[in-house]
């Protein structure tokens, strides 16, 4: 995961956390986690 600026997280409206995306795809945060590292899906950390 990278880190995101501030005027890149301005442009986005929502951003979904990890267990939503596995809630979304019906899968574990696990594999989540794994189609990130895979590059299957993009993901930033966000500063809170």
């Amino acid at each position: 995961m990278t880190e995101i600026d501030a005027k890149t997280d301005a442009l986005v409206p929502a951003w979904l956390t990890l267990p939503d995306i596995a809630e979304q795809l019906g899968v574990e945060v696990t594999r989540v986690r794994q189609l990130v590292k895979e590059g299957q899906l993009i993901a930033v950390r966000r500063g809170e």
